[in-house]
């Protein structure tokens, strides 16, 4: 396209002037065209020329060579610049590849994550570290692969193009500013919708943070972007547990809905509708766990799975004690009633089976901190004043306050001088 402008600007020089020497006319003719001309030649050719991977960069020497001669012939030759005006424009923006080349680079890169990353697939696949099995999208590993590529080309480029290798480890920790703040709202509806996609994207996040800290880090030079990528990998580490902590609030939010139509059991004696209700709330409060529990397994670490589980039956029974706790007056058919009830979670030590190996209470403990109080609660619903004292010389009720263990004894037994003897002798005592 130069040679192009240059025949053109030759036809000019040769026809329009003639053998004219006269500077003026030349110049004031060049003050006329070579301004729009230069822009055209910056926007439309060299622009384009510029490279946009690092490989490519040694085949711009050319074009650099071509662009002096072609400035230093409209100034020799056809004299349409003065001579103070050279090097010109068109000479600066080649000199100075190495800045076009970091922009237009960084820009690429840039627009090919963001392609990444407005992708709206899902498919998964399977990892394999060890013993832990869990589910990543294509989405990390693809833009793994190009901060690969970029912090490789910073390497590259270090000595021959240091300020372009500077904008390429700039360009690294944009794309990851970029991921964390495109992913989580792009597809913030998704993630919302599906548990295992929610959790899924939270693997991806720690999958790719991993990444940087074992690969990436040793393609990047330098103490102060090593601490940058650690940074950035916390990060990343730091929003994978937010999404988690996002899908453990909206299990709980259904949980505690399904809860709320017991009525805290109060007087559920005297009113069978409630009493219905309240076990078929507990049966779908069962159900809701069970049912979340094949969806979100395979796509996390068993570890987590049994975190994220144990954490949802904690909360069910944690507010079930409060409930209870708070019940003011509990009759015996109340009891037998709430009894009844808190029977059927029972079925949750199911979720928590591994394969080839069924979950027993002894395993469930260690998951659900609520869970020996939960039931030794239940069994206070049905035992005489005798039966509890007993237990509690025992030590068998060490979870429960005497706060607490009181409270339950006033609200099971009415006032009797027996009564307020045990009160005393817990309040004095030690189990």
């Amino acid at each position: 396209m130069i040679d192009e402008v240059d025949k053109m600007l030759l036809f000019f020089s040769t026809y329009f002037f003639g053998g004219d020497d006269e500077k003026n006319r030349r110049l004031m003719f060049g003050n006329l065209i070579m301004p729009e001309l230069t822009k055209m030649l910056v926007d439309k050719v060299l622009s384009a020329e510029v490279p946009t991977s690092a490989c490519d960069l040694p085949t711009f020497d050319s074009m650099i060579d071509i662009v002096h001669r072609f400035e230093q012939k409209c100034m020799g030759e056809y004299n349409f610049i003065p001579p103070e005006e050279v090097p010109g424009i068109l000479a600066n923006y080649v000199d100075s590849i190495d800045e076009q080349f970091a922009t237009k680079r960084s820009e690429k890169v840039l627009t090919e994550g963001r392609n990444v990353m407005l992708r709206r697939l899902y498919d998964v696949e399977d990892i394999e570290t060890g013993a832990a099995h869990y589910q990543i999208t294509q989405t990390p590993r693809l833009l793994f692969l190009l901060l690969s590529d970029i912090a490789s080309e910073a390497s590259s480029l270090q000595n021959s193009h240091p300020l372009s290798a500077k904008k390429m480890v700039e360009t690294v920790f944009d794309l990851l500013d970029f991921y964390r703040a495109v992913l989580p709202c792009y597809h913030r509806s998704h993630y919302l919708s599906h548990p295992a996609a929610a959790l899924t994207f939270r693997n991806d996040c720690f999958w790719l943070a991993k990444a940087l800290k074992n690969d990436l880090v040793q393609r990047l030079d330098g103490t102060a972007a090593l601490e940058r990528l650690e940074s950035a990998a916390s990060r990343l580490e730091t929003l994978g547990n937010t999404w988690y902590e996002v899908v453990l609030a909206q299990r709980t939010q259904v949980l505690h809905a399904l809860l709320d139509k017991t009525g805290g059991f109060d007087g559920i004696a005297e009113n069978r509708q409630r009493a219905k209700e309240s076990e078929e709330a507990i049966e779908q409060v069962v159900d809701q766990i069970q049912a979340t529990a094949p969806t979100i397994r395979d796509c996390i670490e068993e570890t987590l799975f049994m975190k994220l589980m144990g954490s949802l039956v904690d909360t069910v029974m944690a507010r079930l004690i409060g409930d209870i706790e708070h019940i003011n007056d509990i009759g015996a058919e109340d009891s037998s009633l709430i009894a009844h009830a808190l029977n059927g979670l029972l079925k949750l030590i199911d979720v928590f089976d591994r394969p080839n190996q069924s979950a027993n209470e002894a395993f469930v403990m260690t998951l659900v901190p609520s869970w020996r109080k939960f039931w030794l609660l239940k069994d206070l619903l049905e035992l005489n004043l005798k039966d509890i004292i007993a237990k509690f010389h025992q030590g068998e009720l060490f979870m429960f306050d005497k706060s607490e263990l009181i409270g339950l004894i006033r609200s099971l037994f009415a006032y009797t001088d027996l009564r307020e003897s045990i009160i005393k002798e817990i309040q004095i005592g030690q189990p």
